[in-house]
């Protein structure tokens, strides 16, 4: 989170210029790999039916839930009913641009074989905002973390798809907060016309929310690896929160396997490995960019563990959900030869163009991770030892899931 509109425009704007000098480079890679970072915070159920794009010799690559419903007579419409999002949000999305995109065609279908390969990812994401929401809200229902719906706070609001589900889950009073100008005005048309629904926008860390106080559910997702303090960000949101409430985060695993192979912010192999200072000097080095980049967007990256830890001090107590899998135990000797294999080529590829010292710290970590797993993964003997080993390693996302009794 920072301080200035202007600056959170900046990390966007350089975040692109990032990803469209990697797709020159290898256009490829480049895509699959942000394909799969954003088509692991989809909802399983979404995923599912996302996978039919991917599969040879299907005829229906939709790109949306399929609905038996009468065809719509617009685009616009046909959106609204696929994806369950309010024409307002659609048409400001569209006023906004996001991308060299066609709008002429009559139907998703027809709209979603037409976009370019980016916006293939990045529309339906979008839209499919108040899905994963609903998700969400049916994720604490299911284990009973919904008590009262009688306030709910979203910090990092984005797209303002959890508020409205929010909204058709019963809460009486939801509430986004967001910095970001475009998303303040997609959030805000998302929840248009709903009573008690609003959007605020603030700075987290430094703004003063002590007379907002008292919400049953606080989410907040994709937002805490990126702030200055996420200390002070913990202790802010479980002061917000009632006796009986549940928060939920929802954090990138820097020691996911894939995210080793390459993570979810760079596409950098083995970046996740590294303390910040030293991870600001390999970016600098393999993008060729100043290492204030770097510190500009990104935060510590933590285990697991220091979540919990922060929590607890906190009052609350934290378990993960059985969310963001990115493979079974039974994957694992795979998953760990295509990291093998990734490492070959870096230190083929890589390694030699950077400095000595560098490249022997990244070898360093990344030696002792794979030491790390093989280890783990030879010493899996009961339930207990499997669900730490698919925390630790096997969720590319963790679903922190927080509660004050």
């Amino acid at each position: 989170m920072v301080n200035k509109v202007s600056d959170s425009i900046l990390r966007y704007i350089k975040r692109f210029i990032r990803f469209a000098q990697r797709f020159v480079q290898d256009p490829r890679l480049a895509s699959d790999d942000l394909a799969k970072y954003l088509f692991l915070k989809l909802p399983g159920s979404l995923q599912l039916r996302l996978r039919t794009l991917f599969r040879p010799g299907v005829q229906s690559q939709t790109g949306i839930p399929s609905s038996p419903s009468s065809k719509p007579q617009d685009l616009v419409a046909d959106i609204t009913s696929q994806f369950c999002v309010p024409e307002t949000f659609v048409r400001r999305y569209r006023e906004q641009g996001h991308g060299p995109i066609d709008w002429s065609s009559s139907n998703w279908k027809e709209f979603f074989e037409h976009l370019p390969p980016l916006q293939k990812i990045t529309v339906p994401y979008a839209m499919s905002t108040v899905i994963r929401g609903r998700t969400m809200l049916s994720l604490l229902e299911s284990q009973a973390h919904l008590r009262k719906k009688n306030r709910y706070l979203d910090v990092g609001t984005g797209y303002g798809g959890f508020l409205r589900a929010a909204k058709e889950a019963g809460f009486k009073e939801v509430m986004g907060i967001e910095l970001q100008q475009d998303l303040v005005d997609l959030a805000s048309a998302n929840v248009y016309g709903l009573p008690g629904a609003q959007v605020l926008k603030e700075d987290f860390l430094t703004g003063d929310f002590s007379g907002i106080q008292g919400f049953d559910l606080i989410t907040c997702n994709d937002v805490i690896e990126h702030v200055d303090d996420p200390r002070l960000a913990i202790r802010k949101m479980c002061g917000l929160m009632n006796e009986g409430g549940c928060i939920s985060f929802e954090v990138p695993n820097k020691d996911a396997i894939e995210f080793v192979r390459a993570d979810g912010h760079f596409l950098i192999f083995g970046i996740t490995q590294l303390p910040k200072d030293q991870a600001a000097e390999y970016y600098a080095a393999y993008t060729g960019a100043q290492q204030s980049v770097y510190f500009f967007e990104m935060g510590e990256m933590y285990e697991l563990d220091w979540y919990f830890k922060e929590l607890r001090e906190n009052g609350v107590s934290a378990f993960v959900a059985d969310t963001h899998s990115i493979g079974a135990i039974e994957d694992v000797p795979n998953l760990m030869k295509d990291l093998r294999q990734v490492y070959k080529e870096w230190q083929a590829e890589t390694k030699p163009k950077l400095d000595v010292a560098l490249a022997q710290r990244i070898t360093s970590s990344v030696d002792t991770y794979i030491q790390d797993l093989e280890r783990d993964f030879s010493n899996l003997t009961d339930h207990p030892s499997k669900i730490r080993f698919k925390n630790k390693y096997l969720r590319a996302f963790w679903t922190i899931i927080a509660t004050r009794d």
